[in-house]
C-alpha cells in the first residue's frame, strides 16, 4: 500500500544526523530526490545472462508470457519491469534455466565499468551474492581467471549456488576473510573489483511511517579499511581496483579511500565516464575534513526509481 506524506513529513522520518549528511552533500533539491525515491522504491532491473547458450530466446518468452519490459539505455542487455511482476519473473523457464539474472542497476556498474579481458586474474573480494561475479565472467567470455570470495558461509553457498546455476566455469570461490588474502595472494591480480560490506543507506525501502533505525557506519568503517588495504596488497603493478558501496556515509566512501591514499603513495585514482543523468563526482570537501582532491575523480550515484545510491571509485596501482 502506497504511504500518503508529504517532504516535511519524510523528512521526519530519519535521524537529524543522517538529513545533516544528506544536505552537507548534496543539494536541497537532490536530497528531495534522495527521500523520494526511498518512499517509492526501486524498478526491478534484470540482466540476460549470454553465459549460458538458449539465452537469446529469453525476450521470446516475456513476450508470450505478457511480461512488458523497456530496454535499459544504460546498459546492454538489461532490462526494466514496467509493472511489478518479479514472481511471474521468479516463474520462468529462463529464470530457472539461469538466463535471467535481476540485479539492480547501480549493483549492475562496479563490474561494468572495472575493464576486464580474458587474460586476467580477477578477484572478487566480497562476492556474494554473486551478480558482480557473473557480470566479470560473462565480460571475460567465461575464460581467464576469476577468485570470488566470500567470508559468511551462508552467503557463501549462495554464491556457489548462482555460480554454478548460472554457467560461471572460470570461477573458483573462496570461503576465507579477505583481510587475510593480501598473505596469500601478494600483488597477484590484474583487476579487483571490492564492493565492501556497508551501512546500505543508498538502499532505503520506506514501507511505513515509523522513524527509521538506521544502522550505524562505525562498525563497518575499521572492516572497509582493512578489506581495502588487503585488496591492494593483492593487486599487480599497473592493475586497476574498483571499490564500491551501496551506502551514501564519506566515512565509508571517500574516506575509506582516503586513507589508502595516504598509506600507498604508489595508490591513484582513475577517472569514471559514465552516461547516466543521476550522479555527482566524489566529496572533497566534508564537515571540517579535506580529501585529497583526487578523489573527486570518484563518483556518487544519486539513488532513484531506477538506481539505488552507490559509490564508485576505480584505483590504480602504480
Amino acid at each position: 500500500m502506497a504511504i500518503n506524506i508529504g517532504i516535511k513529513g519524510l523528512r521526519g522520518l530519519f535521524p537529524e544526523y543522517y538529513l545533516d549528511m544528506l544536505y552537507e552533500i548534496y543539494t536541497p533539491k537532490e536530497v528531495d530526490l534522495i527521500l523520494k525515491s526511498y518512499l517509492v522504491g526501486r524498478r526491478t532491473t534484470f540482466r540476460i545472462n549470454r553465459l549460458k547458450k538458449g539465452s537469446d530466446k529469453t525476450l521470446e518468452e516475456l513476450k508470450r508470457k505478457n511480461i512488458k519490459v523497456d530496454k535499459s539505455t544504460c546498459f546492454k542487455d538489461v532490462y526494466i519491469l514496467k509493472e511489478k511482476q518479479e514472481r511471474l519473473l521468479q516463474r520462468l523457464e529462463s529464470y530457472r534455466k539461469g538466463y535471467i539474472y535481476m540485479q539492480n542497476l547501480s549493483s549492475i556498474m562496479p563490474a561494468e565499468i572495472l575493464d576486464v579481458n580474458e587474460k586476467d586474474k580477477v578477484l572478487d573480494m566480497c562476492a556474494a551474492p554473486g551478480g558482480k561475479t557473473l557480470k566479470l565472467s560473462e565480460k571475460m567470455n567465461n575464460k581467464g581467471e576469476i577468485i570470488a570470495n566470500e567470508v559468511n558461509k551462508i552467503r557463501y553457498e549462495r554464491l556457489n549456488f548462482n555460480i554454478e546455476k548460472h554457467g560461471a566455469n572460470n570461477v573458483t570461490t573462496l570461503n576465507l576473510d579477505g583481510r587475510k588474502l593480501m598473505n596469500i595472494y601478494k600483488e597477484y591480480f590484474d583487476k579487483i573489483l571490492l564492493d565492501v560490506p556497508c551501512s546500505g543507506e543508498g538502499t532505503i525501502n520506506i514501507k511505513n511511517t515509523k522513524k527509521l533505525k538506521l544502522l550505524k557506519n562505525g562498525p563497518f568503517i575499521k572492516v572497509q579499511r582493512e578489506l581495502i588495504q588487503s585488496a591492494f596488497a593483492t593487486l599487480k603493478r599497473g592493475g586497476v581496483m574498483m571499490y564500491s558501496t551501496c551506502t551514501i556515509s564519506p566515512q565509508e566512501n571517500e574516506e575509506v579511500v582516503n586513507y589508502l591514499l595516504k598509506k600507498n603513495k604508489d595508490a591513484d585514482i582513475l577517472p569514471i565516464n559514465i552516461n547516466i543523468p543521476n550522479y555527482k563526482k566524489g566529496a572533497i570537501f566534508y564537515k571540517d575534513k579535506v580529501y585529497d582532491e583526487r578523489i573527486s575523480r570518484s563518483i556518487r550515484i544519486i539513488p532513484n526509481e531506477f538506481m539505488e545510491g552507490f559509490y564508485l571509485c576505480l584505483i590504480c596501482k602504480k
